[in-house]
């Protein structure tokens, strides 16, 4: 054991004596193992509330779009052919479990991008 000089009844001392403990390294190895589980237990309800893993929210999505954009660049509106007000339209939303693959995605002007929306919110319309 290393000798350190501790105020009685201290945090430290009391973690110096578990150390010393033959099981010391099992103590250690279960309690990490029991963090562990509570995180998973934790990020398992968050995805079941939210849809998506923690590391997969808006920073992520941000990243894809500039990416895409600049995949796009240049290019017109896949529908009508202006080149003003392009945005990244995703044929199945993200929320319905769409990706950012380019397969999934449209490159749309603003107005398009509106009409093709309203087209999916009341389809027969």
């Amino acid at each position: 054991m290393v000798n350190v000089a501790v105020p009685p009844d201290s945090r430290l001392e009391m973690m110096l004596s578990r150390l010393a403990e033959p099981d010391a390294q099992a103590i250690l190895w279960a309690a990490k193992q029991k963090r562990r589980e509570e995180w998973r237990e934790t990020n398992r309800r968050w995805v079941a509330a939210h849809g998506q893993r923690s590391g997969s929210g808006p920073k992520r999505s941000r990243w894809n779009e500039i990416k895409l954009r600049r995949h796009f660049a240049g290019r017109p509106c896949e529908s009508c052919s202006t080149t003003e007000r392009l945005e990244i339209s995703h044929v199945l939303s993200v929320d319905e479990g769409g990706t950012y693959d380019l397969s999934n995605i449209q490159w749309l002007c603003h107005d398009c991008h509106l009409r093709y929306q309203d087209a999916l919110a009341h389809p027969g319309i």
